[in-house]
């Protein structure tokens, strides 16, 4: 990802290396990467399965399923800290929000926005899973949507979005675990007044489908 920040401390608690890519067009960023192979990855992949969606946890099945060490090498041991239950669930949530959210503005009128928090993924175990913690930890009810697949082969993909103090309560709240870049982005969109080119940001959203 082109987080450095963020990979970098993945390399931490993984133990391994970053590597940095950078890209011929000037426009992108350097992409930055780090990886788990071998018994590692599968000690790895163990830990994350219950807590990933069901397509991940088939992916990793059929992962594991390929691994046939060579010879005896002795690989990475993982844990996870004992955490209670509802932080635990603030945890798993900005780690989602970092890789998949848009944090930005909605035009409330045509001179006025408000803060949004939105989320748009094709599995929906894990967006059922988010409008849980929506509800139970804040007190935010969210209507699910999907939008058909854009052509075929493609899966739909489903979204939900809060506004307002709904959606600044859930900045705040993950805030000190997000990355600087949307550390950075979460201050511009919480601070006393929204600055002239936040606002030029806005633009009209998408029509979507209500899910079944």
């Amino acid at each position: 990802m082109a987080d450095e920040d963020v990979i970098n401390h993945v390399c931490e608690l993984w133990g391994t290396r970053l590597w940095i890519f950078k890209l011929k067009n000037p426009r992108y960023k350097p992409v930055h990467r780090t990886e788990l192979v071998g018994g590692s990855a599968v000690a790895m992949m163990q830990i994350l399965q219950p807590h990933l969606s069901s397509r991940r946890q088939t992916q990793i099945d059929e992962a594991v399923a390929t691994y046939q060490p060579l010879r005896s090498i002795k690989h990475k041991r993982f844990y996870v800290a004992p955490d209670g239950a509802e932080e635990f669930e603030r945890y798993w949530l900005a780690g989602l929000l970092e890789g998949e959210a848009y944090f930005g503005l909605h035009p409330t009128s045509k001179h006025n926005v408000t803060p949004i928090v939105e989320l748009n993924t094709v599995d929906h175990d894990v967006i059922l899973r988010v409008q849980g913690i929506l509800r139970d930890r804040y007190a935010i009810s969210v209507n699910l949507h999907t939008r058909p697949p854009r052509q075929e082969g493609y899966q739909p993909q489903y979204h939900l979005a809060c506004y307002g103090d709904a959606a600044r309560a859930v900045m705040a709240d993950i805030e000190p675990l997000m990355g600087t870049r949307r550390r950075q982005r979460i201050a511009e969109l919480l601070g006393p007044a929204v600055q002239p080119r936040l606002l030029r940001e806005a633009g009209p959203c998408y029509d979507v489908r209500r899910a079944a």
